[in-house]
């Protein structure tokens, strides 16, 4: 999109905004299963309560006290940046950045979704595990192919071409 809706489109708290209303009448049952199977659990940091595997949090004490099995992420950036994962993150930074972004509004929390590794050529040394980001276009019903980045796992972190990810190649076979 290269338009003014490419900066809604693009920001990072409509998965929030998905996430936190996963289980609304206003999408049909099979629409709900589709945001439970695909979508990670994505709030907006805020000061508020929400719902956590069906437990009433406060989010902001949640999101101090699970930091391992957490990303924080700013809604709109790009290449990696404004992107902190818990468990490559001390507790005093985490909680750092946490109390600088809360009042903010325009960051996002998310369950940390740990990669398949898969084997990929890293350079002169053959195949090595590397993490994967899938980023399938979808349109409706309708598949429209995908990029994948892959990252060597010994990197760890952030899977980015910034930090030494690659693209990589996609055969698909129909």
């Amino acid at each position: 999109f290269n338009s003014p809706v490419a900066m809604l489109l693009g920001d990072k708290r409509n998965l929030a905004l998905l996430s936190e209303r996963a289980d609304s009448p206003v999408f049909s049952e099979e629409e709900r299963q589709i945001l439970r199977d695909h979508l990670p659990w994505t709030r907006r940091v805020e000061s508020t309560e929400t719902t956590f595997q069906g437990e009433r949090v406060p989010l902001l004490d949640f999101i101090s006290s699970h930091r391992e099995d957490l990303v924080l992420k700013k809604g709109r950036s790009l290449a990696g940046q404004d992107v902190f994962i818990g468990r490559f993150t001390s507790q005093d930074e985490w909680d750092k950045v946490l109390g600088e972004v809360a009042p903010q509004r325009d960051w996002i929390v998310q369950a940390f979704a740990e990669s398949r590794p898969y084997l990929f050529q890293n350079d002169e040394y053959g195949c090595s595990p590397h993490d994967a980001v899938w980023g399938p276009f979808v349109f409706g019903k309708t598949y429209a192919g995908a990029i994948l980045r892959l990252q060597p796992k010994r990197l760890l972190g952030i899977v980015n071409l910034t930090r030494g990810a690659t693209e990589g190649v996609l055969l698909e076979v129909v």
